[in-house]
């Protein structure tokens, strides 16, 4: 408004009255007031260059209205005077509640001295929540937010278990790879992925055993196979991480390097031991007729088998061996023809009226008779009298001879005990058997042999041969004695 002060006082003095005049709210200078150099009109009050209507008052250059805003002099601030109640303090220039409301000094103004909860900070003299303040990974330091470094969200453990398949009992060892590599973040984009220690290892198996018992805390572990087949799941179990320590960490980060546990498995297979298989409880019992090899000193021959071919094996069995038996041998079974002197019926050449009689007599027998110093039989007759030896021999081998040998204690099943190295394997099973279940083939075969006394086995081989030596007996008296006139065996 003013360009120059270059006149006299009364000059001056002029100019400022003929100033008032143009200006209806100023009506005196009011001296010692930081203003424009005017004063305001008597209802209104002066305010650093401005003029505040009537019931407003003016803090630090502001017009406001008086005491819906109340201004308060905090010590060397620039309030109007204006005293707080009891319960309240100044805090830069307003009355605060000191339980409700807070002034703490964030080094900006004349704040009070007091701190703020660990879970906020101030601003501008007021305490307010981190969060709302700063920034991820950033912390309030008085009053301003700081880097600081912050877990990233979602990092877990990784690894595998690697489990090592085995036989029946044997000991392997299991290993694991588990790692926690983290990864931290801060206010300023810088990052890095340290690794935490793995703490906690907790192995387990769905079968086996863990030697030692409970497994150490460790990576690996020994473990001894179960002593039977199939699948196994090994367990590494709530597997944990040992947090490492940060420099400069945040109080609260969004994540957390103490990673929750995470656990591992793997699958491995038991098998058989090597040259051993699977197979049922058996035994099998036999023989086979043979013509050899020739013989002497009697019409016919059955003779038992001589040597016995024994096989035996032990197969797994539902975490057991049992044993399967075979056994064969030839059983000569022929009639001897360079014994007697064949005769196959009534017009045979070695017939005479001196002897025909007593061969009818002997073929009403048992087919082999000598008369007169020549022995006398029909080969046919005879094969038919040893075939029934060896079918009573026979039958009852390979049914009672075959259902004993099973019941025997020699055959009784092996329950695998991986505490007893006679039962880890089927060599070692027949090993530990073989020569006791030998001894019971070879009784099986002598107790087939001998289950009927002689003299009852006898008549039952001459029973089922007499029906051929009849018919040659009948054809003899048909052709020297048809009315049976000479021979009591005829006709």
């Amino acid at each position: 408004m003013f360009t120059s002060f270059r006149v006299l006082a009364g000059t001056f003095f002029a100019d400022i009255h003929q100033e008032l005049l143009t200006l209806g709210n100023v009506q005196q200078v009011q001296i010692g007031v930081s203003g424009d150099g005017y004063s305001c009109a008597a209802n209104k009050t002066c305010c650093k260059g401005d003029c505040c209507d009537p019931g407003m008052s003016c803090c630090d250059g502001t017009c406001f209205t008086w005491p819906e805003n109340k201004c308060c002099d905090d010590i060397g601030g620039s309030g109007d005077g204006y005293k707080c109640h009891s319960g309240e303090e100044c805090c830069d220039g307003d009355c605060v509640n000191t339980v409700t409301e807070k002034c703490c000094d964030d080094g900006v103004g004349p704040d009070s001295d007091y701190e703020c909860d660990l879970t906020q900070c101030c601003n501008e003299g007021e305490c307010v929540d981190e969060n709302d303040m700063c920034d991820t990974c950033e912390v309030c330091q008085e009053g301003s937010c700081d880097s600081c470094k912050c877990w990233d969200v979602g990092s877990e453990l990784s690894g595998s278990v690697s489990g090592s398949d085995a036989v029946l009992c044997q000991g392997v060892t299991h290993t694991s790879s588990i790692s926690d590599t983290d990864h931290w973040i801060d206010g300023n984009s810088n990052e890095g992925t340290p690794s935490d220690t793995i703490g906690s290892y907790n192995w387990s198996a769905t079968a086996g055993t863990f030697t030692p018992t409970p497994p150490p805390n460790q990576a690996n572990a020994a473990w001894q196979a179960p002593p039977c087949t199939g699948n196994v799941t090994i367990n590494l179990n709530n597997t944990d991480d040992t947090p490492d320590a940060m420099y400069d960490e945040c109080p609260e980060p969004p994540g957390t390097r103490d990673d929750a546990p995470k656990s591992f498995n793997d699958t491995v297979n038991v098998s058989l031991p090597s040259g051993c298989t699977t197979g049922s409880k058996s035994a099998n019992l036999s023989t086979t007729k043979v013509s050899t090899p020739s013989c002497s000193g009697s019409c016919g021959l059955t003779s038992f088998p001589s040597p016995i071919t024994k096989n035996i094996e032990a197969k797994y069995n539902s975490c057991k061996w049992v044993f399967q038996v075979t056994a064969s041998g030839d059983t000569p079974c022929r009639p001897c023809p360079s014994y007697f002197t064949e005769i196959s019926g009534g017009t045979d050449a070695d017939l005479t009226s001196g002897n025909y009689c007593g061969i009818v007599t002997g073929f009403r027998g048992n087919g082999c008779i000598s008369v007169g110093g020549t022995v006398y039989s029909k080969a046919s007759c005879v094969q038919i009298h040893e075939d029934k030896h060896y079918s009573l021999f026979n039958d009852y081998l390979i049914s009672t001879s075959t259902t004993w040998l099973l019941g025997r204690n020699s055959m009784s099943d092996i329950t695998i005990d991986c505490s007893d190295l006679t039962t880890i394997s089927c060599q070692a099973a027949i090993s530990s058997h073989q020569s006791s279940i030998a001894a019971d083939i070879q009784m099986a075969y002598s107790n087939a042999w001998n289950h009927l006394p002689p003299a009852e086995e006898e008549a039952r081989c001459v029973a089922a041969a007499a029906s051929c030596f009849n018919a040659v007996a009948d054809s003899i008296c048909a052709t020297w004695d048809p009315t049976g006139a000479n021979c009591s065996d005829c006709p």
